[in-house]
């Protein structure tokens, strides 16, 4: 299973990024996927399976890493992230999150041009 977790030690939190291998991290995790649920671009799961209190999973497949399916699945590590450490989203206070964001976007992008250059697939935009 191509495996990475980005520590967010200012939040307490942990983003654990699987590419593939979604049947092993289904079992690893004891998620309790159907079949309907592969079906999907993406997952992030924080309340799910044995994920520990401060555990994000974001599960993606190398078909579909886009910037689009990324960014998307980002937004829902930073509102899962406000949701564990009850944080209120303020939209007239919004800089740190912006910079979350940007922090967990970029960290996701390198692993996946990382999985991407090491597999020999294209750079999907």
């Amino acid at each position: 299973m191509k495996i990475t977790t980005i520590e967010l030690p200012i939040y307490e939190v942990d983003i654990i990024v699987v590419i593939d291998s979604w049947e092993e991290a289904n079992k690893q995790y004891d998620l309790r996927f159907i079949e309907e649920d592969y079906d999907v671009d993406g997952w992030t799961i924080h309340t799910h399976g044995s994920l520990k209190t401060e555990e994000i999973l974001v599960m993606l497949k190398s078909s579909t890493i886009t910037y689009n399916v990324i960014c998307h699945e980002v937004f829902h590590c930073v509102s899962a992230v406000c949701k564990k450490k009850g944080i209120i989203m303020d939209i007239e206070n919004d800089e740190p999150l912006a910079y979350l964001q940007g922090y967990i976007a970029e960290k996701i992008f390198e692993f996946r041009d990382n999985y991407l250059k090491q597999n020999n697939k294209e750079n999907k935009k």
